[in-house]
């Protein structure tokens, strides 16, 4: 078992005696999650646990929704993961995302009017546009805000070999190539949280 209450406690910036009195546990429940030396634990604490831990969240407007696999989870390192199963494994999308979430573009994106996002984060957003082949038009200064923020990626794409790029006479082309698609697609089920 792999107990996971630490780095979620962490994640909120709550006290362990907070969260105790926030779910109406006893802090010494708490503490033996947290070292990973309980025994068991009801299917009550966990419902408790989790709805003090969202309301937590939401308080404190993290976009993340906290989850059982958030406080305790199954790990076995013989068992096969089916999401890591193909070209990409699981540290490696880790370490991609970490470097995509750290790195910024400008855009000018209704809502992130003027402002730097992260390569990561619009990869999660146009996860759809990405899919499917993208043509630029030329030129440039004609792409809308969208366009031109996807544009703005296709150099990080193509640089961790994730996309395709093929310039015409009048027109730029992306394509993801097998291993972009599965990114994405890893991208879509794990979010762009880093931990």
């Amino acid at each position: 078992m792999k107990f996971n209450l630490e780095s979620s406690i962490k994640k909120l910036d709550v006290s362990m005696n907070k969260l105790a009195i926030m779910a109406d546990i006893r802090p010494n429940t708490i503490n033996d999650l947290v070292k990973g030396t309980t025994k068991r634990i009801e299917l009550e604490t966990l419902e408790k646990l989790l709805t003090a831990m969202n309301d937590l969240a939401s308080n404190k407007r993290l976009n993340y929704a906290f989850q059982i696999q958030d406080i305790i989870e199954y790990e076995n390192d013989s068992m096969f993961n089916p999401d890591f199963n193909g070209i990409i494994t699981k540290e490696y999308f880790d370490s991609l995302r970490t470097i995509l979430v750290n790195t910024t573009i400008f855009t000018s994106i209704p809502g992130y009017d003027k402002t730097t996002v992260s390569v990561l984060k619009l990869m999660y957003i146009f996860a759809d546009d990405l899919l499917r082949s993208l043509v630029f038009w030329l030129p440039i200064k004609d792409l809308t805000p969208k366009e031109k923020s996807l544009f703005n990626i296709r150099y990080h794409l193509s640089e961790h070999h994730l996309a395709e790029i093929t310039n015409g006479p009048s027109d730029i082309s992306l394509n993801l190539t097998e291993k972009g698609r599965e990114f994405i697609e890893l991208l879509m089920r794990y979010g762009t949280d880093i931990n």
